[in-house]
């Protein structure tokens, strides 16, 4: 294709791509010169033009003048893969086929589409005449005329604008200055709740009328100013009156398209849109930006302003006086920058819950986590932001507070109780809460003492004796006692206490309530906060507890075999068994002192080291093994251990049982001493005794010879030796192969 050629086609393939809102379109010719354009001008590779091929077969075996697939995985063909430069995978393809006048073939326009597509019939027939435009450039003897060539661009170009705007949210309107009309099409008249009838051709005067009386001006100001010559572009936006008489904005632009011989414009063209949710969210925009300056100026919070367009993230100057941080760090890579100083553990978190907001409809956001400050220090804090979004629901901004909460999470408890109600539930709990306003005998309750309690809350003034109602009747005199005695002591401001408590349903449960008390300058106190929570489920737990404890330390003390528990990382003795104290003779107070390589002889404590690196490398692992141990006396013993991990006062320790095989060691060395015997006994009769045997049978053969005439009873006696001489050999041999059996087994049992 020659240059000149590519030139004019181009931008035909730009005007196509946005016609079908396609991600890439391709011009691709077949025959003696295979060629395959992108609508950007580069040429196709070899891996791209090998996607297209199953694409175009079924475009130029189609019978249709346009072939559309909405979903190319269904295809028989392989699967097309990923396409081009930015590996976008195919989703959809439309495919055109490219021909002369003449019906010679010359190609195929396709567009690739990388998500669902709707083609409507008029965007069909914008792509057509594209199509025909482009065929127009590829053939090899252009034969239209001029004229008609031209005819067919305006064509084009009149059904581009058309669907252009029919597409889109514009309005076209033409003004008419000798005439003083204004005409709207009905897609405008439309917006304002009109028939096209209605406000087909209005005179200016009332079209003035139905603009908003603050706007007017600024327009009639515009309108001058281009007329005048005096700004080159004609755009503004201003109020019109709806029919329902609400209000809605509008932009408008305009060119001049006729103008009189002294070059004064007559005859104006243009485009209006509707431009009432850009307004609102310009507003809020508008009112967010100025609560953030505000708050900016009003608080030592980090406040931060996100662009989600431009990916583009701006801070005030306390997150770089707080945080240490550079300006110019933030000002390159602000948003990447900010995800790479939180914490690692918290990362991952954050991200998702920070995405999962985008993609809602929320309209705030909030994650504590860690966050690095510029010396590498981490910092716990609180992240809230508000989310605005556009018409259509997409987050395009976010503005937030980063608040370090590192000291309020170190010393929360100690922390005084706030005048405000809100900081003071935060504070304390997030059970079921109560504010006490002892002076005017009121309590506020949360609604959690509904949801968790069941109780209905009267409607008159609601006063301590509702809850006693619902107080243990055993645990009700106490508590009262408590508290007394806690408002009168002025130096006393923190109340805790445990009762059982009657639920709706009629059963009891278990509270354990904790409460702040505030006090005036004089130590009286006017009002007390606190929390109630359901304790019943931990105290089963503490009650199981106490039982598995008691389970295990009776199957410790009482075993019959030798066990402890020892600190995996000091060794020491931490609990011992009755029957270790008697096994080694040590009093419980001396094991206590003592740690594993004291009952360990010099030579075993490099593999008792070794070992115990192997446990601390996975406290998991459940280990047994044979090892010397020594007693008290010094006496050393062959002991078997089973060694596990074991919770012992809240840590991992080491639980260990031993069993002296001492008896079985001897037991086992005696048995290898009678088999080494009996070995050498074997090897005698098989090979000692086997020697001179042989010597024996050769002789009797040759004084056997059948060339010796031997006769009578000598001939006899010789023939009874051989037959014992062959007896005692195949016995010697029997004896070899069982011995050998024998070696083979105890060799496998060893192994």
């Amino acid at each position: 294709m020659e240059s000149n050629q590519l030139e004019k086609i181009l931008p035909l393939l730009d005007l196509a791509k946005y016609i079908g809102r396609a991600s890439t379109v391709v011009l691709s010719r077949t025959g003696d010169q295979r060629e395959s354009y992108h609508a950007s001008g580069e040429s196709l590779s070899l891996k791209d033009k090998g996607l297209l091929e199953p694409l175009l077969v079924q475009t130029l075996n189609s019978p249709s003048h346009i072939t559309i697939i909405p979903n190319v995985q269904k295809l028989d063909s392989p699967d097309p893969g990923k396409w081009g430069k930015g590996d976008v995978a195919i989703t959809g393809f439309i495919g055109c086929p490219l021909s002369s006048l003449e019906g010679k073939f010359l190609g195929v326009l396709s567009l690739i589409f990388d998500a669902p597509f709707e083609f409507t019939s008029d965007q069909e027939k914008a792509l057509l005449t594209v199509v025909s435009q482009v065929s127009d450039e590829l053939k090899e003897e252009p034969a239209l005329e001029v004229f008609n060539f031209v005819q067919k661009e305006l064509e084009l170009q009149k059904e581009i604008n058309k669907n252009i705007v029919e597409n889109s949210k514009l309005s076209l309107w033409t003004c008419n200055l000798e005439e003083d009309i204004l005409y709207v099409d009905a897609k405008w008249a439309a917006f304002l709740g009109y028939e096209e009838e209605e406000l087909h051709t209005l005179t200016l005067l009332k079209w003035e009328s139905m603009i908003h009386q603050e706007d007017l001006e600024v327009l009639k100001g515009r309108w001058k100013d281009y007329l005048d010559g005096t700004i080159g572009n004609y755009k503004v936006s201003y109020r019109i009156r709806h029919k329902d008489g609400t209000w809605k904005w509008f932009l408008e632009s305009g060119n001049t398209v006729k103008r009189d011989n002294k070059g004064v414009p007559l005859q104006l063209v243009g485009t209006i849109e509707d431009v009432t949710q850009m307004q609102t969210d310009y507003k809020h925009l508008e009112g967010a930006l100025q609560r953030l300056t505000y708050l900016s100026k009003a608080t030592s919070d980090a406040i931060w302003d996100l662009d989600l367009e431009n990916e583009t993230l701006h801070w005030n100057d306390n997150f770089f006086e707080n945080y240490g941080h550079e300006p110019e760090e933030y000002a390159v890579a602000g948003l990447t920058l900010w995800i790479e100083n939180i914490h690692p553990e918290d990362r991952v978190r954050v991200e998702t819950s920070f995405d999962n907001s985008l993609l809602g409809d929320n309209e705030n956001w909030e994650e504590e986590y860690r966050f690095r400050k510029a010396n590498g220090e981490y910092l716990t804090v609180n992240d809230k932001a508000f989310i605005i979004r556009d018409a259509h629901g997409k987050a395009v901004r976010m503005i937030g507070a980063l608040c370090d909460i590192t000291e309020k999470n170190n010393y929360l408890l100690k922390a005084k109780i706030a005048n405000e109600r809100f900081q003071r539930i935060i504070d304390l709990t997030k059970e079921v809460i109560y504010d006490w306003d002892i002076i005017n005998e009121d309590v506020y309750w949360g609604s959690g003492y509904v949801k968790q309690f069941g109780h209905e809350l009267p409607e008159e003034k609601v006063t301590l004796q509702t809850r006693i109602n619902h107080m243990h009747p055993d645990d009700v005199h106490r508590v009262l006692n408590e508290l007394k005695e806690l408002l009168k002591n002025p130096d006393q401001n923190y109340f805790e206490v445990k009762y059982r408590f009657l639920k709706g349903d009629g059963t009891y449960i278990d509270i354990h309530e904790k409460a702040s008390i505030l006090r005036n300058d004089n130590g009286g106190p006017f009002r007390m906060v606190g929390s109630m929570r359901d304790v019943s489920e931990a105290n089963r737990y503490l009650e199981k507890l106490k039982e598995s404890e008691k389970k295990y330390n009776d199957l410790f003390h009482l075993s019959p075999q030798p066990s402890w528990v020892y600190d995996i990382e000091t060794l020491r003795f931490l609990d011992v068994n009755s029957a270790a104290i008697d096994c080694y003779g040590y009093s419980l107070g001396e094991f206590m002192k003592l740690t594993l390589a004291d009952i360990r002889p010099e030579g075993e404590i490099k593999p008792l080291m070794m070992e115990i690196e192997n446990v601390r490398s996975n406290s998991e692992r459940i280990y047994k093994g044979v090892f010397r141990h020594c007693k008290s006396n010094g006496e050393e013993f062959d002991v078997r251990i089973y060694s596990n991990p074991i919770n012992f006062k809240g840590r991992v320790c080491r639980q260990v049982v031993a069993f002296d095989i001492s008896e079985l060691t001897k037991h086992i060395k005696t048995i290898e001493s009678q088999n080494s015997k009996f070995n050498k006994i074997a090897w005698m009769q098989s090979h000692v005794l086997r020697a001179p045997l042989v010597r024996m049978m050769g002789l009797t053969n040759l004084l056997l010879d059948p060339e010796e005439n031997m006769e009578g009873e000598n001939k006899f006696l010789l023939e009874e030796i051989r037959k014992s001489s062959n007896e005692i050999d195949q016995i010697t041999r029997d004896i070899a192969q069982i011995t050998n059996e024998l070696k083979t087994k105890q060799l496998n049992n060893d192994q």
